[in-house]
């Protein structure tokens, strides 16, 4: 009778693909980095998540850091009952409950996206949680701050919210449009403000 453990000596997972009898961990590092070994041997130390959790955080400072794998955006994931869930909000959830439907848990300091530090997370809706960004979007040609646009040899500042786009005028300095920008969010979104 065939095994029902991974192939790769030392692992103790029961195997996920078939062909060639690796586990799901090691078919995917095979995936994505063309070798099962590939990042070194799998801890099997852990139990359940709660073991995980603290053997793969640590104290900096005011955070407390996720140190275990992380997925392409940066944020800490951990395998809570056989699904992926980011490290932060296992943290938070087992804090506080379930994430309430329509809500996401939010690092409300812009500390690091690894942080799993109760205090530094809330529970937002996603247009709040939106709202609360640090710094310019991700792929913006030019590197205006957040809410300044160009226009010919001016720079106007805008934002929506609920839908509604809001205009603040057009100021001659980058600088002079980045402080209406940073006050008109405070205006709008108060403690979700975010950071420009």
């Amino acid at each position: 009778m065939p095994q029902d453990t991974c192939s790769i000596d030392g692992c103790k997972n029961r195997i996920k693909n078939r062909t060639n009898r690796w586990c799901h961990a090691h078919y995917y590092r095979w995936r994505k980095h063309g070798d099962p070994r590939h990042g070194g041997p799998i801890n099997h130390a852990h139990k359940n998540p709660e073991d995980a959790f603290a053997a793969r955080t640590e104290r900096r400072g005011d955070c407390l850091i996720w140190t275990g794998s992380k997925n392409d955006r940066g944020y800490g994931k951990l395998s809570v009952s056989g699904r992926l869930m980011y490290a932060h909000v296992y943290a938070w959830a087992r804090a506080n409950g379930p994430v309430p439907e329509g809500f996401d848990v939010d690092h409300r300091y812009h500390c690091d996206k690894l942080c799993c530090e109760v205090s530094h997370l809330r529970a937002a809706n996603r247009s709040n949680n939106l709202s609360n960004r640090s710094g310019a979007m991700a792929g913006r040609i030019n590197s205006l701050p957040r809410n300044v646009y160009p226009s010919k040899n001016r720079f106007y500042v805008k934002m929506q919210k609920a839908g509604v786009v809001h205009q603040f005028g057009s100021y001659a300095t980058v600088e002079e449009a980045s402080l209406v920008a940073e006050s008109a969010r405070q205006e709008l979104f108060g403690e979700y403000a975010g950071r420009g």
